[in-house]
């Protein structure tokens, strides 16, 4: 690094203000980290057990049909079994976005990484 030299001496007071600036940086992006291993959780999570619910009511509407139009539970009337195996179906292609997505998120952010620039670098 070239050190210039002014009236007043160096340029320790840019100096200290570009290492803020890489600290402010490396902290947004452990952050960032953090927000996409949650959004990775729960995407997993959803898939799996939306996956689970909706195998368990197609294996009731083999095996049974004719308790399609019995409720979940008696706490939920308005829930049907097959009302449930559709909804958990949508959970589970929402949890599977969602766990892609962060995927998808983590190899831009490694990506990103790699890229030469000086800021990168610093960093």
């Amino acid at each position: 690094m070239v050190r210039l030299t002014f009236k007043h001496g160096s340029l320790k007071s840019i100096d200290k203000f570009y290492n803020g600036a890489c600290l402010i940086q490396r902290n947004m992006k452990r952050a960032l980290e953090r927000k996409i291993l949650v959004i990775k959780v729960i995407g997993e999570v959803l898939f799996l057990f939306g996956l689970l619910a909706w195998v368990n009511g197609v294996l009731i509407q083999f095996t049974y049909p004719m308790v399609l139009s019995v409720t979940v539970s008696y706490l939920l009337l308005w829930m049907r079994i097959d009302n449930f195996t559709i909804l958990s179906f949508l959970v589970s292609a929402l949890g599977f976005f969602m766990w892609r997505l962060s995927a998808g998120l983590i190899k831009f952010e490694k990506d990103q990484a790699s890229d030469k620039s000086p800021i990168a670098s610093n960093v």
